[in-house]
């Protein structure tokens, strides 16, 4: 009765309404973790409703309707970290990455940046190595069975510093490796694997607060 004699609040509360998901699944979902992220992006978007459901309805006086209201939590907390955690555009599957949106997680958006352009770092550190040592033609490699390494001809072997470390000698020359090096090659090469496998555990991690928050 109370909605019926304001029309105009009533067709703001319907609007506001429309916008909510199936929440008793998603709780059901986050119970049984069969949560993905798109079922996120739906229970963000039902709690940043909240504060409008709650300003439409608080036009109708009706005791029942104020009870209502008042018991309505938006939960900021969770909306928040559904916000900065969970992509725009996630894919179905929570196990093939591309869930977590950037700058969510250092580690991840390192993994990702390397993974995009480890060559580029290879070259930046083979133009600094070359720099720093006077060996003009020292080359950052990669072979499959030792890895990357740095060449260093015989010509200049005096050159090489101490931090070099000898991984494999050839004819005509030295291959080293250097504590930088070598954790550059250990994110290189595990980049996008261990990515993936960090968005899945940082998603999991995600799914055990919202059944905390249940």
């Amino acid at each position: 009765e109370c909605f019926t004699q304001r029309p105009f609040e009533a067709n703001a509360l319907r609007e506001s309404l429309s916008g909510v998901y199936d929440v008793e699944r998603l709780l059901s979902r986050i119970a049984y973790d069969a949560l993905n992220a798109r079922d996120c992006l739906s229970l963000r978007a039902t709690l940043q409703l909240v504060p409008l459901i709650r300003k439409d309805a608080a036009a109708c006086d009706a005791a029942f309707i104020q009870s209502c209201v008042s018991s309505l939590d938006p939960m900021e907390d969770i909306s928040s970290l559904l916000s900065r955690a969970i992509d725009d555009e996630p894919p179905l599957s929570v196990r093939e990455g591309g869930m977590i949106r950037a700058g969510y997680s250092q580690e991840l958006d390192e993994l990702r940046d390397v993974s995009q352009n480890g060559k580029a770092y290879l070259a930046e550190m083979e133009r600094r190595e070359r720099e720093e040592t006077g060996i003009k033609n020292l080359k950052i490699g990669y072979n499959r069975v030792f890895g990357y390494s740095i060449e260093v001809t015989r010509s200049f072997y005096d050159l090489v510093p101490y931090r070099y470390v000898r991984k494999q000698t050839l004819a005509n020359c030295e291959r080293f490796i250097t504590d930088e090096l070598k954790e550059l090659e250990r994110k290189i090469l595990g980049a996008e694997e261990n990515a993936v496998r960090l968005e899945y555990q940082l998603f999991c991690e995600i799914r055990e607060t919202l059944k905390q928050a249940l």
